[in-house]
This record gives C-alpha cells, sequence and structure tokens, in this order.
C-alpha cells in the first residue's frame, strides 16, 4: 500500500494479549486511509499471528519482531516509529481499543485553518466508558471548535501517555526512552507539549481510545523499588531539552511530577513494604524533583506539602502518613484545595483550577 495518513503501532509482548481486538477496532471503523503495524516483542510471532487470522494477511497489517532483552515497549514502539511514513503516527497498547470512527474524528480535529495540528490529545475513557479527565484544560477549552491549547494554562503536563496522534512533520524524531523500567513516554509527551510553537488539539468530545481492565500483565504496572520507578527522572530533568529551558514548563512538570507520581509512589508502598529505606529513596527522589524547580512545593495544596514534608523529614510512621494521604483526598476541605501560601491560590498549576479544570472536563465529555 501507499504511504497512509495515519500509522498505528501495536507492541504485543505475550500471546494471551487480545491484539486481534485492537486491530479490528482500528481496521473495522476508520475511513482514512491507515496502517496498523503490529511489533511482536520477546516472543514467538507465531501465536500472534494466529490470534489476529485474517488481519494477519490484511495488506494495511505488517508484522514485525523486536527482540532487545527489555521488557517495556520502548523498543518494540520506537521501531514502529522508524518505520512509519504516515502524516501521522498512533500507538495503541495490544489490550486496549479505539472507539468506532476515533481516527477519523482526531484527524478532523488535526486539519486547522492553516495546516496541520503538530499533536492531537485523545479523549480516553475506562473499559466501562467513563471518561479520563486528562488533561484538565481550560473548561472554555474543551468546546466543538477544538482550539489550540496552551500548554501550561492546559496543564497538558498532566497527559503523559501520548495516545492520541503525533504529527511527523514536526516530530518524526521521537523516541521513548529505552533501558528503564517505566516512564519511558514522559519525554516524548514533554517534547510534543512543551516545544515552542508546537500547536496541540484536545477533541474532548470524539470518539475516545478505550483503555481496557482485561489483562493482568501490564508490565509497565509492576510494582518495583522506588529507585527503579524514579529512574525515569534521569531523562525528564536531563538538561538542555525544551522543558527544562522554559521555567513555566519546568514548574508545570514537576508540580505533576510531585502531585501525581510522587504521592502516588508513597500511598503504593504503605501496604507492606514501608521503611525507613523506602522513605529515603522516596525523599531522594523528591528533592531531586525539587531542585530541578524549587517553587513545585508552592502550588502544593496544603495536606500535600505537609505530607512532602514529612517524607523529607522522616520521623512520621506509616499510620500517620496514611492519614495525610487521606487528607489530601478531602477534595472539600481547604487543606486539599489551597496552598499554604495564599498568593498561588489561583495560580494554573494549583489544586483549586486543577481539580475544578478535571470536574468541569468530567461535565463537559458527559454523553
Amino acid at each position: 500500500m501507499g504511504d497512509p495518513e495515519v500509522d498505528v503501532i501495536v507492541a504485543v509482548h505475550t500471546p494471551t494479549r487480545p491484539v486481534e481486538r485492537a486491530v479490528a477496532s482500528v481496521l473495522e471503523h476508520t475511513c482514512a486511509a491507515v496502517r496498523v503495524t503490529v511489533v511482536v516483542h520477546n516472543t514467538d510471532p507465531a501465536p500472534i499471528r494466529a490470534r489476529l487470522g485474517a488481519f494477519a494477511n490484511d495488506p494495511r497489517v505488517r508484522v514485525l519482531e523486536h527482540r532487545d532483552g527489555f521488557r517495556t515497549p520502548a523498543g518494540p514502539k520506537n521501531l514502529g516509529l522508524e518505520l512509519a511514513t504516515g502524516a501521522f503516527a498512533a500507538m495503541l497498547d495490544s489490550d486496549d481499543s479505539l472507539e468506532p470512527g476515533a481516527l477519523d474524528a482526531w484527524l478532523e480535529a488535526a486539519r486547522l485553518p492553516d495546516g496541520l495540528a503538530d499533536a492531537v490529545i485523545a479523549p480516553t475513557s475506562t473499559a466501562g466508558g467513563a471518561l479520563q479527565p486528562s488533561p484538565p484544560i481550560r473548561a472554555r477549552m474543551a468546546s466543538a471548535s477544538v482550539p489550540v491549547l496552551d500548554p501550561i494554562r492546559d496543564r497538558l503536563a498532566y497527559r503523559a501517555s501520548p495516545l492520541g496522534l503525533i504529527g511527523r512533520a514536526r516530530f518524526a524524531h521521537l523516541r521513548f526512552a529505552e533501558g528503564i523500567p517505566t516512564g519511558e513516554d514522559q519525554p516524548v509527551t514533554a517534547e510534543l507539549w512543551f516545544t515552542p510553537g508546537s500547536r496541540v488539539v484536545f477533541p474532548i468530545l470524539a470518539p475516545r481510545y478505550r483503555e481496557h481492565d482485561d489483562q493482568t500483565d501490564r508490565v509497565t504496572g509492576e510494582p518495583r523499588p522506588v529507585r527503579e520507578e524514579f529512574r525515569s527522572l534521569d531523562v525528564t530533568l536531563a538538561p538542555g531539552t525544551p522543558w527544562s529551558r522554559d521555567p513555566r514548563a519546568r514548574l508545570s512538570l514537576a508540580a505533576k511530577l510531585l502531585r501525581v507520581h510522587f504521592f502516588d509512589a508513597v500511598r503504593n508502598r504503605l501496604g507492606g513494604d514501608w521503611s525507613e529505606e523506602t522513605r529515603v529513596e522516596l525523599a531522594e527522589a523528591a528533592r531531586r524533583i525539587l531542585a530541578w524547580e524549587p517553587r513545585a512545593a508552592r502550588v502544593l495544596a496544603k495536606a500535600d506539602e505537609r505530607l512532602l514534608r514529612a517524607i523529607l523529614a522522616g520521623g512520621t510512621d506509616a499510620a500517620e502518613i496514611g492519614r495525610m494521604l487521606d487528607a489530601r483526598n478531602r477534595l472539600r476541605s481547604i487543606g486539599a484545595l489551597l496552598p499554604r501560601r495564599i498568593a498561588y491560590a489561583l495560580h494554573s498549576q494549583a489544586p483549586l483550577r486543577y481539580h475544578a479544570a478535571g470536574a468541569l472536563l468530567l461535565r463537559r465529555g458527559r454523553r
């Protein structure tokens, strides 16, 4: 076939993955010219071809093999990106699917009055169809007209996965970070969102990327030591990147790293493996983020900053850490909605606007 409009890249790691569902969701419900590249990663391709059935011989499908010794999907995704020739590339996990008409709607959103968008953020939903309010863009930007977003004011840092369309005219060089256990997509989206002049749209009302939950072997969800989990900071906080040179982008990304990744890591370890060693490693990760952008703590909620200080200082037992985590989730409380410094209360990265934007986005995307 000739060059497609969209190259869809599907990395598959085990023969148990329902890759045929993913491929069918593209080929059976898309009018645009598409090509699906299935990259079989560190496993025998024969069972994958068997699962694909007739799709394996479809001229719009190519099945490739990639072996690299790593369990993360960066390698096979990068192979797909290297071989892409379409105007856009799109990532689709082998256990996920696209709603009917999704690619066509995203392509329509990419057609701006004066050219093509550099990236289209896909609306995503759970397996049950519930919209995921990420990124929490400003309410007036969640409209049928699909305006170009501001990476800072629309908090694009909160979309870490490049689900949607990647414009190859400007970003054909992008690659996932290989050799790290998780967070390989963070430098990809950081460059997409924060490159000066990058035009990004988010068609919130379009058909969605659907994340299924019927598989239990996602490698990026495996428990791992704290230092391993935060190895992606080596890439994300590297000097010389477009986002590290921009103070506003740095603050936005650092606040997100603390608010989402850091506090999630704390919560995930409160069960059976909480120890002083764990706290020390978490504190090391937080200090790295704060050294990169010291202002990040200023836009955190009071409850968040209190918990952060407890992890940094030590001397707080697991039960109290758990109570602090619960406090940050009481979203009707002042402590969870306002920062300690009142001057930052209405900052675009502060909790009040962050949570309000997410709530309004859920309402706007309701079907």
